[in-house]
């Protein structure tokens, strides 16, 4: 299938992201299989160019290369492919077209380089994807890849791997509790529903199983200053009103792969729930700070 060889080759070339699109494409063996006697001539071919393609590693002016690739080898492989690996790639491509439409090209992103075995890794995962909410959230981290290459780790992979549907809406309800990335214990032990399911986040590997301590501090600021928490739908405004200068309280938080999920799930917090934290804000500070709760 020459075409097929044609179409890889003519996809990478054509892109200044070349490494990156090459990373692709080595993590698409599986579905490359029928072809790999054709596949590794290309390869080691294509091997002793990129030694000489440092540039070539950034995702520069064409972050949508690499995407743009996996629709096109999706588009082009239906027919000569048993279906299960069709669907492979019907499953890439639908991954492609969500991130596809939530990338800004308003917002900045990133010069920071995407490690080949990520991408490897991503697709090799991605192509079992087949419920589409899910595609919907690995499209959704595959576009906060291309802007913060840093903060999504080959670990968020290994615990979204194993998700389905029903999980993550699961994890979207809980995630709402969350305030600057912790709930205080206090306020986690009187929302039942929530308090129960800490030790079940623990076990994702999205919650710090320990409880840790999180202070609010205007020592060092001027009397007129505000600090400010945000939550999904809502912000908390603390201004000092009083003697106390430190708030402080215990809490639990999220890890670096719980924030970054926290990011791409929609679940907002409700209108109780922001009435919750205002009211033990306001218990724990004794009246020494003005809180303001705003939807957003």
């Amino acid at each position: 299938m020459e075409w097929l060889i044609r179409l890889a080759e003519s996809a990478i070339q054509a892109s200044p992201n070349y490494a990156l699109v090459w990373g692709l494409y080595k993590g698409l063996k599986t579905v490359l299989a029928p072809f790999k006697p054709l596949y590794n001539v290309w390869i080691q071919e294509k091997e002793k160019d990129l030694k000489l393609k440092e540039e070539a590693h950034r995702i520069q002016n064409n972050k949508l290369a690499l995407l743009q690739f996996a629709a096109d080898l999706a588009q082009n492989v239906k027919g000569d492919f048993p279906e299960a690996v069709s669907n492979h790639c019907k499953n890439i491509l639908a991954i492609a077209q969500f991130t596809q439409k939530f990338l800004d090209d308003k917002e900045d992103y990133t010069k920071e380089d995407i490690e080949t075995e990520w991408i490897e890794r991503f697709y090799n995962e991605a192509q079992y994807v087949s419920d589409e909410k899910m595609q919907e959230l690995w499209g959704r981290l595959m576009k906060e890849k291309i802007y913060r290459p840093s903060k999504v780790n080959k670990r968020l992979l290994s615990i979204i791997k194993d998700m389905d549907a029903s999980e993550l809406d699961y994890i979207g309800n809980n995630m709402k509790y969350f305030v600057s990335g912790c709930v205080p214990a206090t306020l986690a032990q009187n929302i039942p529903e929530f308090n129960s399911d800490i030790l079940r986040l623990a076990a994702f590997g999205l919650v710090l199983p320990l409880q840790v301590e999180n202070s609010i501090s205007f020592e060092q600021d001027p009397p007129d200053c505000t600090y400010t928490l945000e939550a999904k739908g809502y912000t908390f405004s603390f201004s000092p009103t009083g003697d106390i200068k430190v708030l402080s309280y215990d809490c639990y938080m999220l890890t670096p792969e719980g924030e970054v999920l926290y990011n791409l799930v929609q679940d907002k917090m409700d209108e109780q729930t922001a009435t919750q934290y205002t009211d033990f804000f306001n218990s724990i500070s004794r009246n020494s700070f003005r809180i303001e709760a705003k939807k957003v």
